[in-house]
């Protein structure tokens, strides 16, 4: 059975390139979904792996923090799941690079056993409370580019959820949470699940913040009668300064190389060279 790689891109083109490169087996399909504000859409090409770019129509406007972050990840497990049937369904963005060769990630998972292979993140009461017990309006314009449009929708946000305090108003969720990262590796029985649940999915979750860490780790978890889940630390190496993910360059080189992850997450044009030492170093 072959591997699914959906890729979640927006920017850094030459980044999507690299990592198609690095994808293209024949035991993979690719399949890319780039941010509909995108313009310009890049040539992409595999000479090995099946690669499918979606369309302009199936496109969508994903937004930070916003559930169309879950929308998007609920599309792409929709559309490979109605193509094939595949071992597993590795998320991943547009600036990932493998950290291993397609045949040490191949047969790590075969090693997995069908397990749901997540990294799972710290969370606790408080944050649950807020991300996912309150209502978020106007998050969909929280990181607009524009820094009036962007300042008026934060303010509208906090005034929002002030008189939500004020009134006590917020929602009866269930109390069963997991956090973990987006960045999965999950199985079709996982997939499916998923997708046949999709609209309860979207109603718990519409109108949360940053829930894209939630949802598909609070479904297995629920229903852990059904799915064994690995919490796998060494998915993906990424490192954070005030919350945001550093971007890796040469001084990273021999961390990244001597890493047991399989992943790294982010890299940038800006530092072409890593990328393209990781490359020849672990080209086919």
């Amino acid at each position: 059975m072959k591997h699914a790689y959906l890729i979640i891109a927006h920017n850094e083109f030459n980044i999507l390139k690299e990592l198609v490169a690095l994808l293209d087996d024949k035991r993979n399909d690719i399949y890319i979904h780039i941010d509909k504000k995108v313009k310009y859409i890049p040539q992409l090409n595999c000479e090995y792996a099946n690669l499918y770019v979606l369309t302009q129509k199936e496109r969508l406007d994903v937004r930070w923090g916003h559930t169309s972050q879950i929308e998007v990840e609920l599309l792409l497990y929709e559309i490979a799941s109605k193509n094939n049937i595949y071992e597993y369904y590795h998320l991943i963005s547009g600036v990932h690079l493998p950290l291993k060769n397609q045949n040490y990630i191949h047969n790590y998972f075969e090693n997995c056993n069908q397990q749901e292979v997540l990294q799972i993140m710290p969370t606790n009461n408080e944050e649950i409370s807020f991300k996912l017990k309150r209502y978020h309006l106007f998050v969909r314009n929280y990181m607009n580019p524009n820094n009036v449009i962007r300042i008026i929708y934060k303010l509208l946000w906090r005034t929002a959820l002030y008189f939500e305090k004020c009134f006590n108003i917020s929602r009866e969720n269930n109390d069963k949470y997991l956090k973990a990262a987006q960045w999965a590796s999950i199985t079709d029985k996982a997939v499916r699940f998923l997708l046949n649940n999709k609209s309860d999915l979207l109603n718990e979750y519409h109108n949360t913040f940053c829930s894209d860490e939630y949802f598909l780790a609070t479904s297995l978890y629920r229903h852990s009668d059904i799915f064994s889940i690995k919490d796998c630390p060494e998915l993906l190496m990424v490192q954070f300064n005030r919350g945001n993910p550093i971007t890796y360059t040469n001084e990273h080189y021999m961390e990244l190389i001597n890493s047991k992850c399989l992943f790294a997450r982010k890299f940038s044009e800006s530092h072409m060279d890593i990328v393209e030492k990781l490359y020849k170093k672990n080209v086919k």
